[in-house]
């Protein structure tokens, strides 16, 4: 009788600690980084849209369990124009915004960075982040950089 006791006390102590021993793993948030935009060299205006070829760069240090829908750059432009002003926090739908989207999203997406290249007339300043639409409608935004023209 000693032994059976001593058992089930051992089975359900080990039980009891165990409950307390494992934690639920923290599903990260998912995140998306801006990193900065590089000038491209001007190649002939007979190939090439109006405009001055930049490359916008991303990157997802965290994902979590969420799928991208959809991935790109969302800017708006100092136009000094009165009738359009700057966004200094660009949004998808948001006032005198435009997106670039980047493509369809790789599977499964990584932390590397990806890029794409979009044709930027002259402008005074550009704000532009990162932005990803994950699978069940959210928009998650990276933080937003503002890039100056170079004077001349």
């Amino acid at each position: 009788m000693k032994k059976i006791s001593l058992s089930f006390f051992l089975v359900f102590l080990s039980l009891f600690l165990g409950s307390f021993s494992c934690e639920d793993h923290v599903v990260p948030e998912p995140q998306v980084q801006t990193l900065p935009l590089t000038a491209l060299p001007q190649p002939s205006r007979v190939s090439t849209p109006v405009g001055y070829p930049h490359k916008f760069y991303l990157k997802f240090p965290a994902l979590g369990n969420s799928v991208v829908d959809e991935y790109g750059t969302v800017y708006s432009v100092d136009t000094d124009n009165e009738q359009m002003p700057v966004n200094v926090a660009p949004t998808i739908g948001g006032a005198n915004c435009l997106v670039k989207m980047f493509g369809p999203p790789p599977v499964p997406v990584v932390s590397v960075e990806y890029n794409a290249i979009d044709y930027l007339p002259f402008f005074f300043t550009v704000y532009y982040r990162a932005y990803a639409k994950i699978n069940g409608g959210g928009i998650i935004y990276g933080e937003t950089l503002k890039y100056d023209w170079p004077t001349q």
